[in-house]
C-alpha cells in the first residue's frame, strides 16, 4: 500500500497477497501433514505475464508518486510512506503497518474526501477501532461483513457517524438463518432461544463437505427438515426484527459457574475502552467457578497508565458483572492469525503457563 500526501493507494501486489488467505495457508499445512493430497498447480503463461505487467505498472506508479517528495515523516505525517508486504507475516509486524496507516490518517493532511466506504471482514471491528476510524473520517460508511469458508457471505452491518450499528448485530442475506441448538428446526424471530441462542446456519448452495473427513462433514452439514444446511459452529440469536446477533464461537465459549460466557462478547466490552488497542479473552481453570474469563489486552501507546478497574468499569456498561474478566493480563501485542482472527491457543498458554 502506498500513502502519499493526497492519496492512499492499494496496489496490484496488495490484491495478490490478499489471495494468500488463511484458508489457503491451512490447506498447505494439511498437505504437509498428509491429511489431503497436494493440488496440481495450473500453468498459465498468459496469467503469469499479466501479473508481471501489473507489478511493472505498480513500480512505475510508485516512482511517479515518490518523485520530488520527501520520505514519510511519522512526526508530521508528511511525505511518501511505502507500506510493503510484511516478511515474516506476523501479528506484530502487521500491527506496525496498521499503526503507520493510522498515523498518516491522524496527521490530517490527506485529502480523503473521495473515500466513500470502508469494508471490513475476517475479524469484526471492535467498537473502539470503529469509533476511532469514524472520528478520523466522519463522512465514510463503515461496513462489517460476517461469513466463513463453509458459507460465504452470511450477513453485514453498516454504520455512519452518529448512526452506528449495534455491536455484533447484522442484517442477514436471505439464505442465512439460525437453527435450534439440537439442530431440529429453524428458529423463528418470536421463539424463545435462551442465553446460548442457536446455531448460525446457511441454506441453499452449501459445500458438499470436507475432503476425507466424513465425521466433520456430517457434523457441519446436517439435514434439517429435509434440507441441507451449513453450520460451521457460531452461536447466534435471531432477533424479533429479523436481524441476527452474533454471540460467538462455541469452541471458545467459557463455562463458568454453570453459565455460558462468549469470549467475543467480553472482548467487545473490554475493547470499548479507548485505551485498549487489542484484546482477546479466554478461560482459565478456577476452583470456585470451574473456569473463569481472563482478558489479555494490548494498550495504545501513551495509555499504559490506565488501571484494571477503569477497564472493568467500561466493560460493565456492556455486559453482566458475572461475565467480567476475573483478571487482566497486559502484553505488547495480541497474537492473531494472518487474517486477523484471535489465536486462542496462544492466549490460553499465556493465562495458564
Amino acid at each position: 500500500m502506498i500513502v502519499s500526501n493526497g492519496d492512499i493507494l492499494w496496489s496490484a501486489s496488495d490484491l495478490t497477497r490478499a489471495a494468500e488467505c488463511e484458508f489457503a495457508l491451512l490447506r498447505q499445512l494439511d498437505v504437509k501433514l498428509g491429511r489431503i493430497p497436494a493440488a496440481k498447480t495450473a500453468v498459465d503463461p498468459l496469467m503469469d505475464r499479466i501479473a508481471e505487467i501489473g507489478l511493472e505498472h505498480e513500480a512505475r506508479e510508485l516512482a511517479r508518486l515518490s518523485k520530488g517528495l520527501a520520505p514519510y515523516d511519522s512526526a508530521t505525517g508528511r511525505g511518501v510512506c511505502l507500506i510493503d508486504y510484511p516478511k515474516p507475516y506476523t501479528a506484530a509486524i502487521l500491527a506496525e503497518r496498521c499503526g503507520q496507516t493510522l498515523a498518516a490518517l491522524e496527521a490530517g493532511d490527506h485529502d480523503l474526501s473521495g473515500l466513500a466506504a470502508v469494508n471490513n471482514g475476517a475479524a469484526p471491528l471492535s467498537p473502539a477501532v470503529r469509533a476511532r476510524l469514524m472520528e478520523l473520517l466522519p463522512h465514510i460508511l463503515v461496513m462489517d461483513a460476517a461469513g466463513s469458508s463453509e458459507t460465504g457471505l452470511q450477513m453485514s452491518s453498516m454504520s455512519l457517524k452518529g448512526m452506528e450499528a449495534e455491536a455484533a448485530t447484522f442484517t442477514p442475506v436471505p439464505t442465512t438463518t439460525v437453527v435450534a441448538e439440537d439442530l431440529s428446526h429453524v428458529l423463528s424471530p418470536d421463539e424463545a432461544q435462551g442465553a446460548a441462542g442457536g446455531w448460525l446456519a446457511q441454506r441453499g448452495r452449501v459445500p458438499l463437505g470436507y475432503l476425507g473427513d466424513a465425521e466433520k462433514t456430517a457434523r457441519t452439514f446436517p439435514m434439517i427438515d429435509g434440507e441441507r444446511f451449513s453450520v460451521p459452529g457460531d452461536r447466534a440469536e435471531m432477533l424479533e426484527d429479523g436481524r441476527i446477533r452474533l454471540l460467538g464461537r462455541d469452541g471458545v465459549t467459557i463455562n463458568s459457574g454453570g453459565e455460558k460466557i462468549f469470549a467475543e462478547e467480553v472482548e467487545r466490552a473490554v475493547g470499548a475502552h479507548p485505551a485498549v488497542r487489542d484484546v482477546v479473552v479466554v478461560g482459565r481453570p478456577s476452583e470456585r467457578w470451574g473456569s473463569e474469563p481472563v482478558a489479555i489486552v494490548s494498550l495504545a501507546a501513551g495509555r499504559e497508565g490506565v488501571d484494571d478497574e477503569e477497564l472493568l468499569a467500561t466493560a460493565s456498561e456492556h455486559i453482566a458483572r458475572y461475565k467480567l474478566p476475573k483478571a487482566i493480563l497486559r502484553v505488547d501485542h495480541v497474537v492473531r492469525s494472518p487474517s486477523g482472527k484471535a489465536d486462542y491457543r496462544w492466549a490460553t498458554e499465556q493465562v495458564t503457563g
